[in-house]
């Protein structure tokens, strides 16, 4: 998936909230609505001071100040939908949702899959489904990519009939020959341009990618990747084997930070690294203040969201998992006089990431889901720095890239939202070798983009990478 480029804009330090009120009607806060809710989530031209005070409004009012302030001097950010949600009755706050297909009969599951995405996307979320879920039900006779071309032109027509903000969405299916066409499709088709298609590889079959016995459907796999920058790849048996919940987990969020069971959610928010650690030095105590409210905001927003249904209610209030993280990261690296990648930029991460999973734990109580790292896309423009773990730019070797993203996931208890960032000239060989490499690392998941290697007239931007 095409990055998005890093913004720069100047400090809320230097002008105030006002460029930033700006940005935040334009590209945060567009009014998600339908008609089938009846309601504007947020209200376009709506005061900054109006934002905040619906966000802070989430925590307890002697906390109210602090986290005013430190999303306004651009140290802490909840995610765009916190803000455009937050302290507006029977509102979703969370930033995605991960869904079994439904149950019913195959012959009209197309439709009833659809619709489960624009329910989730009306809302404001986004949504990930694995579809291999309705292959095995139907003895592989589900046309996957029927469905998922369906489900494209069903947001699109949500989007078209009721303004809906459009969100991302996933499908995550098992490796398989047809994988080359739905990653085709998906780079180029404008319908499918929200689409994130995620594919669950096994250790087994990263074995034999690594001995070079591979099959062919992971030549197509990798074909595929150098051809499009899809699909992403998730490592599902380190998701398993890392993750406590008790049922086989095989679903992600679209931006891949999220891997969930069906039925749960996750809010988000980070912590701008380059606030605490830059040329002027470090604020360990800065930092710990700023994961104690973010903290609790977040976990008050589990609180605070309306569910799809009781049941939804039920699970999320109960696990209460919270997707805290960082941007900012290369820049606070810049700043410092740092590589990225090299030993100290890894290790500086390490222990960030781990003093905030600490930090947050004390202040939230001793849960498995806490934090996770998301692509910060639209709120680091917002704080006018790069997003999340990404690299300030293409330079980046692809080995230092993936030596960040491992350091991040032996930190974090979901996953990291990166993408790995290869030249035009780089060849099918190197995205294998990348491939082992991130598996062998102990990361989660990692997705590609070649330079150029979107088809004109194609997807050239991932929208899926904008959000939280």
């Amino acid at each position: 998936m095409e990055p998005q480029s890093v913004v720069r804009l100047e400090s809320a330090e230097s002008d105030g909230m006002h460029r930033w009120c700006r940005y935040a009607a334009d590209v945060l806060l567009s009014p998600v609505r339908s008609s089938e809710l009846g309601r504007f989530q947020s209200f376009p031209g709506e005061p900054w001071a109006t934002i905040l005070d619906r966000v802070v409004s989430l925590t307890e009012a002697p906390f109210r100040d602090e986290a005013r302030s430190l999303i306004d001097s651009g140290r802490m950010s909840t995610s765009g939908q916190i803000y455009r949600s937050a302290g507006i009755a029977d509102a979703n706050l969370m930033s995605c949702y991960v869904e079994a297909p439904d149950e019913h009969g195959v012959s009209d599951e197309g439709t009833q899959i659809a619709g489960v995405y624009q329910a989730r996307v009306a809302a404001g979320a986004g949504l990930g489904m694995n579809l291999g879920r309705s292959s095995k039900r139907a003895g592989g006779a589900v046309d996957v990519a029927s469905i998922v071309s369906e489900v494209g032109y069903a947001l699109d027509d949500l989007s078209r009939r009721t303004g809906t903000k459009r969100t991302a969405s996933a499908v995550s299916l098992s490796l398989d020959a047809e994988i080359g066409l739905l990653a085709d499709r998906c780079s180029s088709e404008s319908h499918l341009r929200h689409f994130n298609l995620v594919v669950n590889i096994h250790d087994g079959e990263m074995r034999s990618l690594v001995k070079e016995t591979q099959s062919a459907a992971l030549d197509v796999l990798v074909e595929a990747i150098w051809r499009t920058g899809l699909p992403c790849v998730t490592f599902i048996d380190s998701v398993n084997r890392l993750d406590p919940w008790p049922d086989i987990i095989d679903g992600c969020n679209p931006c891949g930070e999220q891997y969930l069971p069906p039925g749960h959610a996750c809010n988000l928010g980070s912590i701008n690294l380059a606030a605490y650690f830059n040329e002027d030095g470090e604020d360990w105590d800065g930092f710990r203040a700023a994961v104690r409210s973010l903290a609790r905001l977040l976990d008050a927003a589990v609180d605070a969201t309306s569910y799809p249904s009781v049941a939804h209610r039920v699970i999320n209030t109960t696990v209460r998992r919270i997707g805290m993280g960082v941007m900012g990261f290369a820049t606070s690296l810049e700043r410092q006089g740092l590589r990225y990648g090299g030993q100290a930029s890894t290790e500086f991460l390490a222990e960030s990431l781990s003093v905030m999973n600490r930090v947050a734990r004390d202040e939230v109580g001793n849960r498995p889901y806490v934090t996770s790292i998301a692509p910060t896309g639209g709120i680091s423009r917002l704080m006018g720095v790069s997003p999340g773990i990404e690299p300030l730019g293409p330079a980046t070797s692809w080995r230092d890239h993936i030596a960040v993203l491992a350091a991040a996931q032996r930190e974090v208890d979901n996953a990291v939202s990166t993408t790995v960032l290869l030249p035009s000239s780089a060849q099918p060989d190197e995205i294998r070798a990348a491939l082992v490499l991130a598996w062998q690392s102990g990361c989660k998941g990692v997705s590609f983009y070649r330079d150029g290697c979107r088809p004109a007239g194609g997807q050239v931007a991932a929208p899926m990478k904008v959000d939280a």
